[in-house]
């Protein structure tokens, strides 16, 4: 399900929705398996946010649960320096790819800061009539938090 949360004339944002899971056993009577998670409600699995200063010029960026395959050695060497430590999640700016933390200029006044905190990423974008924040949280993060 894909819904459009907000439009204006320079910031669009629209968000895709899929199954949450939550803990407790589950029969799936499709495949007739036993899974250790249960779906029970929504969550989001990608946003993407379209901003500007008018419809000619307009800049995206879209914060997805997918990851890429190109991660790749990179991410297992240096942990830290990777986007979710490397442990999914995928950050696009205008259609490319983005895997390291840090800051990236995309525009006169505008960037884009990929972070890490302790428990999620944090995807910073500033632009001249835009401040917006958005917060990964990835599987992993979530089952090792668990586990502590």
């Amino acid at each position: 399900m894909i819904y459009n949360l907000f439009a204006d004339q320079a910031l669009y944002i629209t968000a895709q929705f899929g199954v949450a899971y939550t803990t407790g056993m589950h029969f799936d009577p499709f495949s007739a398996s036993t899974l250790r998670m249960r779906p029970q409600g929504t969550w989001m699995t990608s946003i993407g946010v379209a901003f500007g200063s008018n419809k000619q010029d307009m800049s995206t960026v879209v914060l997805t649960t997918q990851s890429v395959d190109s991660y790749g050695t990179l991410c297992e060497v240096k942990l830290d320096d990777c986007f979710a430590g490397g442990l999914g999640g995928t950050v696009y700016v205008n259609d490319l790819p983005l895997h390291l933390v840090g800051t990236l200029a995309i525009g006169e006044n505008t960037e884009v800061s990929l972070s890490n905190k302790r428990h999620f990423s944090r995807v910073h974008l500033r632009a001249p009539r835009v401040q917006l924040q958005l917060d990964y949280v990835s599987h992993e993060a979530i089952r090792r938090s668990l586990s502590v």
